[in-house]
């Protein structure tokens, strides 16, 4: 596990705040659209506003891989993604909202596929090490499905469900350029 992790450690920790991403959403999201039903029939639209890019994203990923590379367009990606989060903390205008959540779901949408790419290539170079890269690569995606969601949960106890993701965010963009950094 140790030299597998010293290999590819960043992109199994990225596999994990992308899986915690989704955790934190689909914990987040309900809450806040049951919220705003109240003022906004349409409220039901804000937790669609995130699978949905998941659907498409796949489509474009070759294209941004092709120009950049698996690992570069995976963290890019993502960092756009919780970066865009941050805006949530300062508006509360729901067609806003819902726009943040879109394009930053589009972003870690994209980052999901470019760091499962790298993974695999890692896969492809040392075969004999495949088992030992799903244990972990499953480990860090169980994780972010456990921490995610009690994250979510102690932070909305704490804040807004708004100001929750951007906390999200926040953690995710410092997060992610510690990753970047450790990469290189």
């Amino acid at each position: 596990w140790h030299a597998v992790f010293r290999d590819i450690g960043p992109s199994l920790l990225l596999r994990f705040m992308i899986t915690m991403f989704f955790a934190v959403f689909s914990t987040v999201g309900p809450l806040y659209a049951e919220k705003m039903r109240e003022l906004y029939p349409l409220a039901g639209v804000f937790q669609s506003l995130i699978m949905f890019p998941a659907l498409f994203a796949g489509w474009y990923v070759d294209y941004f891989i092709r120009l950049l590379g698996k690992a570069h367009v995976a963290y890019i990606t993502f960092i756009i993604g919780v970066f865009l989060l941050l805006f949530l903390g300062i508006t509360t205008q729901p067609i806003i909202v819902g726009a943040i959540m879109f394009v930053s779901s589009i972003g870690v949408s994209i980052a999901l596929p470019a760091i499962s790419g790298e993974v695999s290539d890692y896969i492809g170079k040392k075969p004999d090490r495949e088992r030992t890269v799903e244990s972990m690569v499953d480990f860090s995606m169980n994780a972010g499905y456990v921490v995610g969601p009690i994250l979510a949960g102690a932070l909305a106890m704490r804040f807004s469900y708004l100001n929750t993701l951007a906390v999200f965010g926040a953690l995710g963009t410092v997060t992610t350029i510690v990753l970047m950094r450790r990469r290189n």
